[in-house]
């Protein structure tokens, strides 16, 4: 197993390249395959101008298809998925928008 190093709003992350790459269309995917245009930051790793910690959350849904939430409030855990939803857009994570959609309407 690879293991990849991506830069994510200053933070440094650590995963492997299957969990990074795991849908075809997402951005990490295209990063990786050279069709989306990614900056790099002074280490040479890829940089992502995005929040590091909702960046937790998207990595722990491309490792396991889920997202654990079980110690916020309701309130919280609906700002929460309202805040991913976007992240989830911007990465082009089309399972985890869609679950994200139906928990908010729900």
């Amino acid at each position: 197993m690879d293991a990849i190093e991506i830069n994510v709003g200053g933070c440094i992350f650590t995963t492997s390249l299957n969990s990074l790459t795991k849908y075809n269309d997402s951005v990490f995917c295209k990063m990786v395959n050279g069709t989306h245009p990614i900056g790099k930051d002074k280490n040479n790793l890829p940089f992502i101008d995005r929040s590091p910690i909702l960046f937790e959350y998207i990595l722990q849904y491309l490792r396991t298809d889920q997202l654990d939430l079980h110690k916020l409030t309701n309130d919280q855990t609906v700002s929460l998925y309202k805040a991913l939803l976007n992240e989830a857009r911007f990465y082009n994570l089309k399972t985890m928008i869609f679950f994200l959609e139906n928990k908010i309407r729900n």
